[in-house]
């Protein structure tokens, strides 16, 4: 049976669990929806290359960490001017489609593809405070496939002028 809506997750713990030991399914399910709330309208704005609305997904202090480029960004106004220099060749940007979300409210990440970029395929992290607004993004992919020169650049899209 496929968990899709309310009603089926209340199906799924009446026929599955005996009622002392159900486990709350119902709390999954709607933590599992905001997960891939976060995440569908994250990915959504980096593909679009809409650095203003992504940035406004982040809390004011909030930190944009990219382990492959070696790159830590702190607050919002900072995480904004940064994705409008970088969202257009950053391989999670433009042209990334989700292929795999986990999580719950806490935060939880998503799996990306993005075969037109120069690494086509890595995961990003999201950690949100209670107000549902990241405080922390983590991405990591395929750092290999691309040249030395290329990380360089990109790094650089890091300096604020």
């Amino acid at each position: 049976m496929r968990v899709t809506s309310p009603q089926t997750v209340e199906a799924v713990e009446q026929s599955w669990w005996p009622t002392q030991s159900r486990p709350n399914l119902r709390r999954w399910f709607y933590e599992a929806a905001e997960a891939q709330g976060f995440a569908g309208e994250l990915s959504t704005d980096f593909a679009r290359d809409d650095s203003e609305q992504a940035a406004q997904l982040f809390a004011p202090d909030a930190v944009l960490e990219d382990l492959t480029l070696h790159t830590a960004i702190v607050g919002r106004q900072s995480i904004a001017a940064y994705l409008a220099r970088a969202l257009p060749s950053l391989p999670y940007g433009q042209g990334a489609q989700v292929r795999h979300v986990v999580g719950g409210a806490a935060g939880g990440g998503y799996e990306w593809t993005n075969p037109g970029a120069s690494a086509p395929r890595g995961v990003n992290a999201i950690k949100l405070n209670s107000r549902g607004q990241i405080v922390q993004l983590t991405s990591i992919w395929d750092g290999p496939l691309v040249t030395p020169a290329w990380i360089t650049q990109h790094m650089s899209l890091t300096i604020e002028s």
